[in-house]
């Protein structure tokens, strides 16, 4: 029979995805509290060498736009050339 959730039926997809982000969640709680130093480590080396971003839009479009100001601010904060 059927889980039945206020009189309708859930769909085994809906837990599916509920299942997938408490599982998530989880796994990202405890890699958070596990390993603080070796994240503040990485953030300080990275990135080595400059970043370029691929969208998949032309030139002019919303995405490119809003990456070019994006772009702006990564490469005062880095300090490495951004390329889009």
């Amino acid at each position: 029979m059927p889980v039945t959730m206020r009189g309708r039926l859930r769909p085994p997809l809906a837990r599916l995805v509920r299942a997938m982000l408490i599982g998530g969640l989880a796994t990202a709680a405890m890699n958070v509290s596990a390993r603080p130093a070796l994240a503040q480590a990485a953030a300080e080396s990275w990135p080595q060498r400059g970043v370029k971003f691929i969208l998949p839009l032309g030139p002019g479009s919303a995405s490119v736009i809003g990456a070019r100001l994006l772009a702006e601010r990564l490469q005062a904060r880095w300090g490495k050339p951004i390329t889009i």
